[in-house]
């Protein structure tokens, strides 16, 4: 009897899975039994195989993309993010050369740069970055909080820093979502499952910043005075998406709880912060925050695209790229994207936000563009002096020089940047990272 009952719930457990994705079965079987692609069924609407998921058209050579050739400036940034991981426990994110100019900073490890650099290596695949990215997480999942949480820095040992003379223990929930769609990437992309206990106390965690009435994440403070963004909610959707298919196989009740959790975050992303073709930053307490945010744009594009949401939401590539268009900023022989279009920010271009540009482009099949930007990018990196090699991003250009931070070498620009480089030239990497559901879930297989 007892086998009987197991054999039920395994055969309820494959239907509910096949009715969720639309699964043919009947069809899977018939092919399987002629020899033909399987991949096709599970996506109807497609005439390409699992491996040609994308409908972006990737060069054949790495002569047609700008720096990627050994030496090239690809290689250099990967080297820089490398470099500032070496021995320390987390990663340094800026390289702090005179403690004059941002000497603030120095020693100082940014929960999102070891996050962002944990994917950025695993996508390089190397055995030193392999062991990089993987040292990282090690790192933090040492540090995590009882509660589940990371505090927004540290130091590059792991100990919590003090600003002002006091201990700075500041939580964000879009930097713990950041780190938690890390731990998903690498356990995806390596089929490797030790940080799961980790990995579920911070969706825990995250899901406690959950506003229960309209279903989206507040970034620090919960309640009606709180600040819900995009960042925090996209970040939080890819990760409890990604997290939810890493236990698709073990936990049948965790998957649907996260990923249930991770579709409500996205249906208030497209019904609240959607207004007249651009994404909005988002709400302080009831209020929208207005103005043309660059992360806004490009994270908010990445949501519709990740789960094709065209029955929702009607955007396209051109009301992106009339985004970017008003946010464009050259400084000169640098050309890229302000981090939005208040006068405070008007004079620099963002390392960062140009970075994501090229990817947000490149997924909307805007190749040429994002290709054009790859090279400033490259131009952007130029900036740093050649004494300083490897030579990294900086955080971003200004106009006059008025600000110590904008110059400094920057780890998250950097990784950026080494991800747009990747995103250009391998399909597997731009169909995951901030990717197609549908592809991600075929990882699981």
């Amino acid at each position: 009897m007892k086998a009987l009952t197991k054999i039920f719930i395994v055969i309820f457990f494959i239907a509910c899975i096949c009715y969720y994705f639309d699964i043919n079965v009947k069809e899977i079987i018939t092919q399987l039994i002629e020899n033909k692609e399987v991949s096709s069924i599970i996506n109807p609407d497609s005439n390409e195989s699992e491996a040609d998921n994308s409908s972006v058209t990737f060069p054949e050579n790495n002569e047609e993309v700008p720096a990627i050739k050994e030496g090239g400036a690809y290689d250099e940034i990967i080297n820089f993010i490398i470099n500032q991981k070496k021995e320390r426990s987390l990663i340094e994110s800026y390289r702090v050369v005179d403690d004059a100019i941002g000497g603030a900073l120095k020693g100082r490890s940014y929960a999102t740069d070891n996050a962002i650099a944990a994917i950025t290596l695993i996508n390089h695949g190397t055995e030193e970055a392999n062991n990089g990215a993987l040292s990282i997480l090690e790192g933090l999942s040492s540090i995590q909080n009882s509660d589940g949480s990371w505090y927004d820095f540290y130091d590059t040992a792991g100990k919590v820093m003090k600003v002002n003379g006091e201990d700075y223990i500041s939580t964000d929930t879009g930097n713990n979502s950041l780190i938690l769609y890390a731990y998903s990437y690498y356990t995806i992309k390596n089929k490797d499952e030790r940080f799961l206990d980790a990995m579920k106390k911070s969706a825990d965690y995250i899901l406690k910043k959950t506003d229960n009435i309209s279903q989206g994440l507040y970034d620090t403070i919960v309640g009606e005075d709180g600040t819900r963004t995009m960042r925090t909610n996209v970040y939080g959707y890819f990760a409890l998406r990604d997290y939810a298919l890493c236990n698709i196989n073990t936990n049948y009740d965790e998957y649907r709880e996260k990923l249930f959790a991770s579709y409500n975050i996205m249906d208030w992303i497209i019904s609240n912060c959607y207004d007249n073709g651009v994404f909005i930053k988002g709400y302080s307490g009831k209020e929208k925050l207005s103005g043309l945010n660059l992360d806004s744009q490009l994270l908010g594009a990445m949501t519709v695209l990740s789960l094709n949401q065209s029955d929702k939401i009607s955007y396209e590539a051109a009301q992106l790229i009339e985004a970017l268009d008003k946010l464009n900023k050259d400084i000169g022989a640098t050309e890229g994207y302000r981090i939005d279009d208040s006068e405070g920010n008007g004079g620099y271009i963002w390392g960062q936000g140009t970075s994501k540009a090229s990817i947000a482009l490149l997924k909307f099949n805007e190749a040429e563009r994002a290709g054009g930007i790859l090279k400033n990018i490259e131009e952007f990196q130029n900036t740093v002096s050649t004494s300083l090699l490897p030579r990294g991003v900086p955080h971003s250009s200004n106009l006059d020089n008025k600000i110590d931070i904008v110059n400094l070498e920057s780890v998250s620009s950097s990784c950026w940047a080494a991800l747009a480089f990747q995103c250009s030239m391998d399909e597997g990497i731009n169909n995951m990272f901030f990717g197609d559901e549908e592809y991600v879930f075929s990882r699981m297989r």
